[in-house]
């Protein structure tokens, strides 16, 4: 009995220790990352000149940059598009580097998360900033994709309130893709 206890008084230190050193609860240890699942970063504006482009993350760690060079995405269903609609969004896209597969696993892991996560009522910050969209698509059943929303600054402002979308939304920020709205929460 007293073995059983003191093992449960390490368990319940480790778990604070791990609280207070920041690291997520999040276990990517035997997580497997699903084909098709990408992470997007996106920079939309319609004000003045039509923008759409942004940087994605596929399943393998390849990290693109893409530019639609104003031709707008229009899928049947934005928060779950089909896989061919999607790979259209990113037609014009252009490699960047890979990421490592600890990182790949350990960024879907929270965005699987994070689509447990609720989001904040939208709030109207800017006007004719445009919007910076940091989103996850992961597959479901239907064959289709799930839009995770993680972070949207800009014009109009949300977020996952999930811990695990803060862990993604900062890991993310620290690959420094592109320079974030002055018009936040």
């Amino acid at each position: 009995m007293k073995r059983s206890g003191y093992a449960m008084a390490v368990a319940a230190a480790m778990m604070v220790t791990a609280c207070s050193s920041g690291q997520p609860l999040v276990d990517t240890s035997s997580f497997v990352v699903q084909a098709g699942s990408v992470i997007e970063l996106e920079y939309v504006n319609y004000a003045w000149v039509p923008t759409y482009k942004g940087f994605t993350i596929d399943a393998t760690g390849n990290l693109f940059s893409w530019d639609r060079s104003g031709e707008q995405w229009k899928p049947a269903d934005e928060e779950h598009p089909t896989a061919d609609e999607l790979s259209s969004k990113y037609s014009k896209k252009t490699a960047v580097r890979t990421i490592g597969a600890g990182d790949v696993q350990k960024y879907f892991a929270l965005a699987t998360e994070a689509s447990k996560g609720t989001l904040t009522s939208p709030m109207n910050r800017c006007a004719d900033a445009g919007e910076w969209v940091l989103s996850a698509y992961l597959p479901t059943d239907n064959g289709r994709l799930n839009r995770v929303l993680i972070r949207q600054e800009g014009d109009m402002v949300r977020e996952n309130t999930s811990s695990a979308a803060k862990d993604l939304a900062a890991r993310i920020d620290k690959l420094a893709l592109m320079q974030r709205s002055s018009c936040r929460n």
